[in-house]
């Protein structure tokens, strides 16, 4: 050898079986094995450990979509809203004999027989589309109610 030192190659010792020794091959890509991923709790765990995060991720997005349309559709009131409502919307009395009125699906002036009627479902009743600009004052250009006012 270039150090100085002697190196044996093909050797044997006598009375002794030959080995056939094959070369290593270099993997830099393997990855080791675990007992615990081939074991039936190991495989239970992971399987469980993947559900649950698919189950959070679920609840959060439909969560986040739910949130969005709140937001979306409903508008944010401040004190300072609060302070000036009565200034910014009439009050609309409804009269006493609007008592026997009851929220049954209506929803367009076509659908109302007079304006106390329109009042008192705006007032009262969901999803109605009876005050366009939404100033507390339904039905203001169906002119089967002008006599009314």
């Amino acid at each position: 050898q270039p150090d100085g030192k002697t190196k044996a190659v093909n050797c044997r010792i006598e009375g002794v079986a030959a080995l056939k020794v094959t070369p290593k091959k270099s993997n830099h890509h393997r990855v080791a094995k675990s007992n615990f991923t081939d074991s039936f709790l190991g495989k239970v765990a992971s399987i469980s450990i993947i559900a649950v995060l698919g189950f959070v991720a679920v609840n959060k997005y439909s969560h986040y979509k739910s949130n969005e349309q709140f937001n979306y559709h409903t508008p944010v009131i401040t004190n300072a809203d609060l302070a000036t409502f009565d200034e910014q919307y009439s009050k609309i009395v409804i009269p006493k004999s609007t008592q026997n009125f009851t929220c049954d699906g209506r929803q367009h002036c076509s659908q109302m027989t007079s304006r106390a009627e329109a009042v008192f479902f705006i007032n009262n009743c969901p999803n109605t589309k009876m005050d366009g600009d939404r100033d507390g004052d339904p039905c203001e250009n169906d002119t089967r109610f002008e006599n009314e006012w």
